[in-house]
């Protein structure tokens, strides 16, 4: 983890550590920067966790016709990636799609919203692929 003595550059909502103005015990806390101050009373900013935001994907690779499928699956499992390019250039390698066969099915994203929507509308047949997740560095 990478804790920083600076303040952010970014307003929005970050993990800080602060010091009791009465007792100075350290304490982490989630709080907010408006691009001026922090919004806590009472407490002295120590320093803040500088995380990068990443988004949950769901990767589903076709069970037919890779037949590293799975394997690629639990490899690639809670991995970050910087871009959809990134990970799309990492299963086409691993996975040795043919981009000159229209009709092989490739994998699919999906945000986990849109997945779990259509899992739970009956739209998704799971039995045809090999199901992981991955984030993505939101930019």
């Amino acid at each position: 983890m990478k804790w920083r003595t600076d303040n952010p550059p970014v307003v929005g909502k970050y993990i800080v550590e602060t010091k009791s103005t009465f007792k100075g015990s350290i304490r982490r806390i989630e709080s907010s920067w408006n691009g001026k101050s922090w919004n806590f009373t009472n407490q002295l900013f120590v320093c803040w966790l500088d995380e990068e935001v990443t988004e949950t994907i769901i990767v589903c690779i076709p069970v037919a016709p890779y037949l590293n499928a799975r394997k690629v699956c639990e490899a690639i499992e809670s991995r970050v990636f910087d871009d959809y390019k990134e990970l799309r250039v990492l299963l086409d390698k691993e996975l040795g799609v043919d981009h000159d066969d229209e009709d092989t099915d490739r994998p699919i994203f999906f945000s986990l919203t849109d997945f779990m929507d259509k899992c739970n509308d009956q739209y998704f047949n799971a039995e045809s692929y090999f199901i992981s997740y991955v984030k993505i560095i939101k930019k």
